[in-house]
């Protein structure tokens, strides 16, 4: 059963693409099991390859720890059998994904990875005050630790990353990310290193944002008194909005945007309501 809506459109050379029409809140709880396999995008697809919108929730590839939900790599290869990424998200994280469909276009779009010309531009909430306009952190990373974590290490990865601040709340901000480098976790480890923890990231020392603790004079109903309270969001805050690349056959690069999806957009509402 095919899942998943799908706009197919040609990419021309030159052409510019758009689909877009002190921590708060300490809640330390384990992240959100989603039970459902959330419903990809595919944006634009052509005999080379494909420009995915993934939402948050949907892994690139199997999890031997959740077995009972399909990766996006599964649902993909029941009409692209040769279906390769060529470079991931996190389960958490939502927005473009690149996918190869032969060995030729994989080699071609990896290779701008390797050399660093594909630009990346991120979307992320951070808990905390920032306090600076743009700043470049450049800082080494990894390797990947027992736990599934990493850190900043003096021995680790080169890594850089460009910040931009974009909007700032009480308590938070909204940020641009530029990752030069693509290391592992690199754009949660960066700003956590720096005080500012992606909101929902448990792992890098962010936590889920709670009304109660945002709102001034909050109070509680009586009927949900009794309730553990639920969060305001409860994934990691951070989107891949845009890819520019080289598409295979091309010379031209293209680029390639996203909406910021549903979840983060009722976040900021939130926000601007009561922040």
């Amino acid at each position: 059963m095919r899942r998943g809506s799908i706009r197919k459109k040609k990419i021309q050379q030159g052409m510019n693409i758009s689909t877009f029409p002190y921590i708060w809140g300490m809640d330390i709880r384990k992240p959100k099991k989603f039970n459902k396999t959330p419903n990809h995008e595919i944006l634009f697809a052509d005999e080379h390859h494909l420009v995915i919108n993934k939402p948050a929730g949907l892994g690139c590839i199997p999890d031997r720890r959740d077995m009972g939900r399909s990766s996006l790599l599964e649902i993909l290869k029941e009409d692209y059998p040769d279906a390769t990424f060529v470079h991931r998200l996190d389960v958490g994280t939502s927005g473009l994904v690149l996918v190869a469909l032969h060995k030729d276009a994989m080699r071609h779009l990896s290779m701008q990875f390797q050399e660093r010309t594909i630009k990346k531009e991120y979307l992320a909430y951070v808990q905390g005050f920032v306090g600076f306009e743009e700043l470049t952190i450049d800082k080494p990373v990894g390797p990947i630790l027992r736990k599934g974590h990493t850190v900043v290490r003096r021995k680790g990865k080169n890594s850089l990353t460009r910040v931009e601040k974009e909007r700032t709340f009480r308590g938070f901000a909204r940020v641009r990310c530029f990752p030069a480098t693509g290391r592992t976790h690199q754009i949660r480890i960066h700003l956590s290193d720096i005080g500012l923890p992606l909101v929902g990231d448990l792992k890098y020392g962010g936590a889920f944002p709670l009304l109660s603790k945002i709102k001034k004079k909050y109070v509680r109903s009586k009927k949900n008194s009794e309730r553990e309270e639920s969060p305001l969001l409860d994934r990691v805050a951070l989107h891949a909005k845009s890819l520019c690349y080289i598409p295979f056959g091309a010379e031209e690069s293209v680029t390639i945007e996203c909406p910021e999806p549903a979840d983060l957009l009722k976040f900021t509402e939130k926000l601007e309501k009561w922040a």
